[in-house]
C-alpha cells in the first residue's frame, strides 16, 4: 500500500542506514537501524505509522539539506554534503529564501 507520508525509502545494510524521502521532499538518513526493523517496515500495512512508532525519535539521523541552517535541541553539527546531525532539528530559511517568501506572500 502506498504511504501518504513516505515517498520512498531504501536501506544500506553494511552501514545500517535507512534513507527516507518524505512526500514533502525532505530526505533523512537514520543511523544504526537494524535490518530486521527495516524488513518489518517493508511489510507493514502503514509505512508512516510504523516509521512514527518504531524509527522516528528512536535513532540518530542526518537530514540532507540545501540553503538552510539547522539547530538540533540536543546539539548540532554540520556534516558533509550539507547534512545536519542531531535530533528534533528545526530549520531557519536562508536569508534569500526568507526574502523570496516575504515578497511572494
Amino acid at each position: 500500500m502506498p504511504s501518504s507520508v513516505i515517498r520512498r525509502f531504501d536501506y544500506d545494510e553494511p552501514s545500517r542506514r535507512l534513507n527516507v524521502q518524505f512526500v514533502t521532499g525532505r530526505r533523512y538518513s537514520y543511523h544504526d537501524v537494524p535490518a530486521a526493523l527495516v524488513k518489518a517496515m517493508r511489510s507493514a500495512r502503514s509505512k508512516g505509522q510504523f516509521f512514527n512508532a518504531r524509527i522516528r525519535d528512536h535513532f540518530r539521523f542526518t537530514r540532507e539539506t540545501t540553503g538552510c541552517i539547522f539547530v538540533g535541541t540536543a546539539g548540532w553539527s554540520i556534516a558533509s554534503r550539507g547534512s545536519v546531525r542531531g535530533s528534533e532539528a528545526t530549520s531557519t530559511p536562508h536569508p534569500e529564501e526568507r526574502a523570496q517568501r516575504a515578497s511572494s506572500g
